[in-house]
């Protein structure tokens, strides 16, 4: 657009401009003294007429009220009138019936007027009171015709003005403009790279001062073209360079396998190499420059590609934000949502950007959960195994002591860690009895490696050799518990651990071969006897004649020492069958303790010449759970040994002790048990004697005098615990013996167990 032109646009918009303003106030001002003067002819009128209309509104008076309304419709400015009481009735109207018509809603202002008709309505009041109300509209059509005759007279003016603004600018525009002309084609020579050319100075106006000034930038322009095309040379070349170097350097950062990423001082990524974008793949299309930090990790969590973030998104954002302004080259893991781990270092640069490294350490993790995986387990297996353990680091000091060998050794655990092996073998020695001491670590390695290796060494069959032996030692703590262990080393290649000493407990093993060597010796003793007295009269019989009376003495004698083998043996089986099945062949049932002991003791053949057992008086059933003829037998053997350890004679007494509430057992809830108590007055036992009752062939009497084989007791002992009950004994020398059979009471009768 030329300058000519644009002062002429110029002109006319300021011109514009301040008509637009004075005809717009102008009009504005006609129409609102219009409005303001139709508004309260409107208002006055109705007050008016609601005065005029008062008395006959009172009193009803229509011939009135229609002379009134006919009166106010005759000046030809009102469209319509109509009056109402204070109930809404009409009482009188007049006016275009189509206006009467539609519903009345008072209009406030002119402006509001949607229908061409200005509604206004006054209340009839007398006193205060309200008995009707006058309602008035009034054409707002005259006031639209005036106002739209003023804007076509004010358009008419504004017009004409317009046009001579117009032709006086142009004449203007044109003086103005030729100096501007030249000044233009000298810039187009400029541009065209001819700075030689001059602009022609005419006068010493303003304009003649640009030409001028013009001319002396044309004539630097020329002399700092040269300057200016030798420098943007040497530029090109160092823009060539560094996007050479930028390239390379790209190309070298997407290479590697790390995630790279930078970004400015506003925290605005800046570069990332495609292993980052590989790693928060979810989040690829959020990683572009420009966007922030925080804006790329928020909406990547709402996404859920943070484990940590999930469900406390604010929160992680905030803290993740803070930690990578920090920036300080602090080392970090991070877990994404797809179980992948990440090792992040943030720098920030001298210049303000931060620089960050991320790294693929899933594998590492798997690694290392599987070592602390197996680390758990096998901890887990050290501290459930009844064995001790103790391991040794390369410089043969202990690291490890599982939980099993402070339980069988008393030795703690801070007292053993950092210990050597001399040190720790002199201290496990001094705990031991003299006979069977430890005799140390360095001992057992030495043994262990004539073998060669660190494990037992296996012959033929199967069975161990005589080297697995000498790298194992039994030993035998001193104390009240006595443990026997048995202590073996095993030799290891790992760098950690030199050497592992284990320790099993084998003082039950020790105490039952102790015990089955006693039991066979006893039982061979016990065997012994009677068949030397069968061997023996029976070589007599075989070897010499002897009389009848003889024959028979002797005959008698190979009978009874025979019935007492057979009682022996009888008895060991029923003592082997108790253990064996302890319990699975018995039949529980509900029995009746009075019903019981009666049919023991009428089948009780007492010794010649001594009363019967005296039972308890039958006050009622008392019911027990047991087995009926393994108890029968318990209580039988309680009897004999009853009247046998009474020699010279005596009650034996038989009562029933009430049910007494037992303490619970670990597995088992507590139970009332009844007690059958059998008490004698023979000839007792001292408190030593009665600690010995229930071991096997353990027998009070010393002479012999007394028959028995020792295990009545035994058997007794062994019915009553697997029932679930207990034996009771209390003993006074010279007074006689108390037995007390505790057994489970059975709440319901067989009926009803049935």
């Amino acid at each position: 657009m030329r300058f000519r032109t644009k002062t002429i646009l110029g002109v006319a918009v300021i011109e514009v401009a301040l008509l637009a303003v004075l005809v717009g106030s102008a009009l504005s001002v006609l129409r609102d003294s219009n409005e303001t003067e139709l508004t309260r002819r409107v208002q006055l009128g109705t007050q008016l007429l609601a005065v005029a209309a008062r008395e006959a509104v009172i009193s009803q008076d229509l011939a009135t009220l229609d002379s009134l309304v006919t009166e106010a419709m005759a000046s030809g400015q009102i469209d319509y009138v109509r009056i109402l009481d204070a109930g809404g009735v009409v009482l009188t109207e007049r006016g275009d019936a189509k206006l009467l018509s539609r519903s009345f809603r008072p209009d406030m202002r002119i402006d509001q007027v949607t229908d061409g008709i200005f509604d206004w309505s006054a209340p009839v009041k007398a006193g205060g009171i309200l008995y009707g109300e006058v309602r008035l509209g009034i054409s707002t059509e005259p006031l639209n015709v005036l106002l739209a005759s003023a804007r076509r007279w004010a358009a008419g003016i504004a017009g004409l003005e317009m046009l001579l603004v117009a032709v006086f600018s142009w004449l203007l525009g044109s003086y103005l403009a030729r100096q501007l002309v030249a000044l233009r084609k000298a810039s187009l020579r400029f541009v065209a790279g001819d700075f030689t050319h001059r602009v022609p100075v005419q006068g010493n106006d303003e304009l003649a001062e640009t030409a001028l000034a013009f001319n002396q930038m044309a004539q630097q322009l020329g002399e700092s073209s040269e300057l200016v095309r030798a420098e943007n040379i040497k530029r090109l070349q160092a823009q060539q360079a560094a996007e050479e170097s930028g390239s390379l350097l790209r190309e070298a950062v997407s290479s590697i396998a790390q995630g790279f990423t930078i970004y400015d001082r506003d925290d605005r990524l800046v570069h990332c190499n495609e292993a980052y974008l590989r790693f928060y793949e979810a989040s690829r299309d959020l990683i572009v420059p420009g966007n922030t930090f925080e804006e790329i990790v928020r909406k990547g969590a709402e996404r859920g590609q943070y484990a940590e973030a999930i469900g406390n998104i604010d929160a992680w954002v905030e803290q993740r934000v803070a930690q990578h302004q920090h920036a300080n080259g602090e080392v970090f893991e991070q877990r994404l949502a797809d179980g992948r781990w990440l090792l992040i270092v943030e720098h920030r640069t001298p210049s303000g950007y931060i620089v960050g490294n991320r790294i693929d350490i899933s594998e590492r993790h798997a690694a290392e959960a599987a070592i602390r995986d197996r680390t758990e387990q096998l901890k887990a297996i050290f501290d459930l195994s009844p064995d001790g353990f103790l391991s040794f680091d390369a410089a043969h000091r202990i690291k490890y002591v599982s939980p099993a060998f402070t339980r069988v050794t008393g030795l703690l655990e801070i007292e053993m860690i950092g210990l050597d092996e001399t040190s720790f073998s002199e201290r496990l020695a001094k705990l031991c009895v003299p006979d069977a001491r430890f005799s140390g670590v360095a001992a057992l390695r030495t043994m262990t490696k004539v073998t060669g290796s660190g494990t037992p060494g296996v012959g033929a069959g199967g069975t161990a050799t005589a080297e697995t032996k000498e790298h194992r030692q039994m030993i035998e703590l001193a104390g009240s518990g006595k443990r026997v262990l048995e202590v073996g080393l095993r030799l290891s290649q790992a760098e950690t651990v030199s050497q592992i000493l284990y320790f099993r407990d084998i003082t039950h093993e020790t105490e039952v071969d102790r015990l089955k060597s006693e039991f066979l010796s006893h039982a061979a003793h016990e065997l012994r006897t009677p068949m030397a007295s069968i061997y023996g009269f029976t070589e007599l019989l075989l070897s010499q004649e002897f009389d009848d009376a003889d024959r028979a003495d002797f005959l008698g004698t190979i009978f009874r020492q025979s019935e007492l083998m057979i009682s022996i043996i009888n008895e060991l089986l029923d003592l082997a069958r108790i253990e064996a099945r302890r319990g699975k062949d018995f039949s529980i049932a509900a029995i009746d303790v009075h019903e019981l002991l009666h049919e023991v003791v009428a089948g009780f053949k007492t010794p010649g010449g001594r009363p019967s057992p005296q039972e308890p008086a039958a006050d009622g059933s008392l019911w027990i759970s047991a087995d009926r003829k393994k108890l029968a037998q318990a209580i039988s053997n309680v009897i004999s040994n009853a009247y046998k350890y009474s020699p010279g004679g005596g009650a034996v007494d038989i009562d029933l002790v009430l049910p007494i509430l037992a303490p619970p057992s670990p597995n088992d809830s507590a139970a009332a048990l009844v007690g059958i108590r059998i008490t004698d007055h023979g000839i007792g036992m001292t408190p030593e004697q009665l600690s010995h009752v229930c071991e096997r062939f353990y027998r009070a009497d010393a002479s012999g005098k007394i028959p028995g084989t020792g295990l009545g007791m035994s058997i007794v002992k062994e019915i009553v615990e697997l029932h679930g009950g207990k034996l009771e004994l209390a003993s006074k020398v010279g007074a006689g013996t108390t037995v007390t059979l505790w057994l489970v009471q059975s709440t319901l009768e067989p009926e009803k167990q049935s």
